[in-house]
Order: C-alpha cells, then structure tokens, then sequence
C-alpha cells in the first residue's frame, strides 16, 4: 500500500514565520505617513512659491504682450490708445462694444479665433477656471487714460474718448493696464478712494461703488500687482502703493 506524505509540520511553519516577518505593523505603517507628512509640509511651500512665481511671470508676459498690441495700434491710430468702448447719450442702453480689449486683441494673435486671443492674453494664469475673460483677467486705468468715444461727437482725429500716448506726461510711470478683477479700474483721479471696503484703515473705493479696489486686484500676486505702464515696461509694485499712490493713476504733470 503506497502511504501519501503528509505536510511536514515543521517547514509549514517555517514558511508562516517567514512570511510574518516581511509585513509592517501598524507602527511601521504609521511611522511611514508621519515621515510622508513631514517630508510634503517641509516641500508644499517650496512648490507653492513657485507656482506662484511662474503664475506671476506668466501674467508679467501677458501685460507686456497687452503693451506690444497697444504700440500697434497707435501706429494704426496716429499714437491714440484705443477707446475704452463707445458711447451714445440717449440710447439705452449708452455704451457699445467693441471696449478696448476687443480692439487690442486684433493685433494679437492673428491666427487664433477672436475669443481665443482674448482668452489668451487678457486673462490671469492664476484664473484659469474662470469662463470669462472680461472678469477675471487684466484691466485698463480707465477715466482720464481710457475713456468712452462718443459717437454723436466725435472729433475730426476720430478719437475723442482715451488718450494719446505722447500726452501722458510720465509713461514710465503712469498705469495703462493692470490685474483686476473687472473690465476697468476706476481711477481715483477721477474717483477719490473715500470707502474702506475691508476695514483695513485704507480707503480702497469711492463713496459711489461697491467694487472693492475699483475693479483692481492688488493682492493677486503675493501681495504685490502687475502693472503695464504707457512707456512699454511691466513691472510689480505692491498692493499698498497701488492703494495710496494715486499719481500712478494720474497722466497729468
């Protein structure tokens, strides 16, 4: 009668033992996602700067691609910045397109379609959910810099609404664009900042809106702002200058 082997008892458990000691216990385990933990709060900052960073030299190159549009179109417009948008009293409701982005964005990006060029360049990197470009991106001095054309009385150059930028007196140092979080940026020349919105003891908005920053967006980059001014140049400056220096809104002597 042939006997079957039974299981050596022994080298069962040899193998049990064996495979036991390669698992981790629950304080192995717990030791690994401490060590993880410690090691992602040591490293998030360090990639979250620079995130910030590129988003903030990102935005940087969208403002100077915003200037390079508007040195064309003053050639294209004997040195006029484009209107703000065009106005007709009477109408309801007043004001028309195309505003002054629509008009830049002609000369951006020419084989791209017309809501891509904007999409592209008006727009903050650190915004890129938003669904609009209008606002959520850069934003114009608009007031005495950009202003509404009339249309009923429109002068014989054909612009009688922004600026020519021969006539802005410090431009490399007066704001033609900015991040902001609207279309325009009032500018405090014309609407004296008298309402603190955030109670920080800094007046940030005229008495007649309730549009925080005046459509601005100072804090947007750690703390800071970028800012096109009207001799070409892309610089940042920080959120309080924006907030109390008014002469950078100001194209007069």
């Amino acid at each position: 009668m042939t006997c079957t082997p039974r299981p050596h008892a022994g080298r069962f458990h040899a193998v049990h033992a064996s495979a036991s000691s390669h698992a981790f216990t629950l304080i192995e385990l717990l030791v690994v996602v401490a060590v993880i933990s410690i090691l992602a709060s040591i490293t998030m900052p360090s990639v979250l700067d620079a995130m910030a960073r590129s988003q903030k030299a990102q935005c940087k190159s969208n403002h100077m691609q915003l200037g390079h549009a508007t040195k064309a179109y003053g050639v294209s417009s004997n040195l006029f910045l484009p209107p703000f948008g065009y106005y007709i009293s009477g109408h309801s409701p007043p004001w028309y397109e195309p505003f002054w982005s629509c008009n830049l964005a002609a000369f951006l990006y020419p084989n791209l379609g017309y809501e891509e060029r904007l999409m592209k360049v008006t727009r903050c990197p650190t915004l890129v959910k938003s669904s609009s470009w209008y606002a959520r991106g850069i934003t114009c001095n608009y007031g005495k810099v950009f202003a509404y054309q009339d249309i009923l009385s429109e002068s014989s150059s054909g612009h009688n609404g922004s600026m020519q930028l021969p006539a802005i007196h410090r431009p490399s140092y007066t704001i033609l664009m900015m991040d902001g979080n609207y279309g325009f940026s009032y500018s405090p020349v014309n609407w004296k900042r008298t309402k603190d919105m955030d109670g920080d003891g800094i007046p940030d908005t005229s008495s007649g809106t309730e549009v925080m920053y005046n459509g601005g967006a100072p804090f947007r980059h750690q703390g800071t702002i970028n800012i096109l001014c009207a001799d070409g140049h892309v610089e940042s400056i920080t959120a309080r200058e924006w907030l109390t220096n008014d002469k950078r809104f100001d194209p007069a002597p």
